[in-house]
């Protein structure tokens, strides 16, 4: 029985396979008793002054701030996030909360005049945003702290009630995270441990007003098709692109690109949506370039997540060491940067580049490049035509992020233009998220926004009402 449909989830260190605890599924029963008290809550906790809602997210960031640690460790053990980059996700997640305080605070809306349209009537039209109702929030397991703050700020900045079904191999921190709201109204927020079949049953309660999804793409298509008339927000999967121009002749900028690229893709084990996974340098650079990445790969620091200076751990869990596994099986080895190495009982996959072939008219079907991997790994390879590098980047289904390193404003802008993707980097790597920014992707990326300024206007809806000055 999988983890995902057990009677319980046993939760244990990915590196050492410490036990860290057992969570019991809820009943049927259970589940819709939170619903209900979710959908309760909502009529009271909608019509909560801003204020009172913006104080009670500031409250919360600053007892995660006084538990950074606490939060960094627990993230780290049951996520195999090695400490240095758990710590720096439990401070993006108290940014968030501050954001989202913030964002609670701003006018939500709008005037119109009345006396603009057809048959003008003198008054006005008063616009604002409307809080939907109770949010089903799901979220993966590479982020269990930071995505969860990125659906319950919003959700609660925005007046909305949320329940979260968090991934059943990382709902400790998940969990956790009601630590911060020691005086909210009760059923405002709930985390729900639940299986397959039970967040199926939800996602199509007629009580749910929306639901907010991080995930895979089969899984979120799904999930979106079960939810019938229900507004639907996917952050799913990328194959991301990264470029690397021929403005970077500099040795000493070519190397700190190098070192970029090289966390971007192996950082966290590449378990991430936005890892870089695919790697183009023009031709000028290619042999000093991939030098450099040979470099970065033999000295990447690959080990216990408890070590400080540790960047790449276990992946998530067995099954996924196995897919890895097999999707890296048959690489020739003559065109490897690094040594495919696996090491079974810690889940450790050694990080690896593969030299795939340049940038032609012929475009590269091969699943490594065109599908996600979600693993230590990266193709590399040389292009001379940007306009052919283009036209590969978008024979992906996917398109959330791309990163492009240039001196040349002009280039840029013509990927901004022509790529399909939801965000661009200019001279960083694609794996950069502001959190500030709007998030999310096209094609099989997914649909509607994060970033909590525009979660929030995922979970409201605009409503009107026209003002006249007399009756005609």
């Amino acid at each position: 029985m999988s983890a995902a449909n057990a009677s319980t989830w046993k939760i244990s260190d990915p590196y050492s396979g410490e036990a860290l605890g057992e969570i019991p599924l809820l009943s049927e029963t259970e589940i819709d008793a939170s619903i209900q008290k979710a959908k309760a809550a909502f009529a009271i906790w909608s019509r909560r002054p801003a204020l009172e809602r913006a104080q009670i997210l500031t409250r919360a960031a600053r007892i995660l701030e006084s538990k950074q640690e606490a939060f960094a460790q627990t993230l780290r053990a049951e996520a195999g996030k090695p400490i240095a980059l758990a710590r720096i996700e439990v401070t993006r997640a108290i940014f968030n909360l501050d954001l989202a305080s913030s964002e609670a605070r701003r006018s939500q809306g709008e005037w119109l005049r009345l006396d603009a349209s057809a048959g003008p009537r003198e008054g006005y039209g008063i616009v604002e945003r409307a809080a939907r109702g109770v949010i089903l929030g799901i979220t993966p397991f590479n982020f269990p702290l930071n995505l969860v703050i990125h659906k319950i700020a919003p959700a609660l900045a925005s007046g909305c009630t949320i329940v979260i079904k968090p991934s059943p191999f990382t709902p400790l921190t998940s969990l956790k995270i009601l630590e911060l709201f020691p005086d909210l109204l009760p059923g405002v927020l709930q985390i729900l441990p639940m299986d397959d079949a039970q967040t199926a049953r939800v996602t199509a309660h007629p009580d749910i007003a929306m639901v907010s999804f991080t995930g895979s793409a089969a899984i979120g298509w799904k999930i979106k098709a079960q939810a019938g008339h229900c507004p639907v927000t996917l952050e799913l999967g990328g194959n991301a692109w990264c470029v690397i121009d021929e403005s970077n002749a500099d040795s000493n900028q070519l190397s700190r690109i190098a070192q970029r690229v090289a966390l971007g893709a192996f950082g966290y084990a590449g378990q991430s949506c936005i890892s870089v996974q695919n790697v183009a340098v023009h031709s000028s650079l290619w042999s000093e370039f991939k030098k450099m990445i040979a470099g970065e790969i033999a000295r990447f620091p690959i080990g216990d997540s408890r070590d400080e200076k540790t960047l790449c751990s276990s992946v998530i869990n067995r099954a996924a060491f196995a897919r890895i596994q097999k999707s890296l099986d048959g690489l020739p080895k003559d065109r490897l940067l690094g040594e495919p190495r696996f090491e079974t009982e810690r889940q450790l996959i050694a990080p690896v580049a593969w030299l795939a072939d340049p940038i032609t008219h012929q475009i590269d079907r091969h699943p490594l490049t065109q599908e996600e991997v979600f693993a230590p790994f990266m193709t590399l390879r040389s292009y001379d035509d940007s306009q052919l590098l283009i036209q590969q980047i978008n024979s992906s289904r996917y398109g959330l992020q791309c990163g492009i390193f240039t001196q040349d404003l002009t280039l840029a802008r013509h990927f901004f233009r022509e790529v399909e993707i939801g965000g661009l980097i200019v001279n960083d790597i694609p794996s950069t998220r502001y959190d500030e920014a709007p998030y999310g992707g096209v094609k099989d990326s997914g649909t509607g926004r994060e970033g909590i300024r525009y979660a929030m206007e995922e979970m409201t809806y605009p409503k009107f009402m026209a003002l006249s000055a007399a009756i005609p």
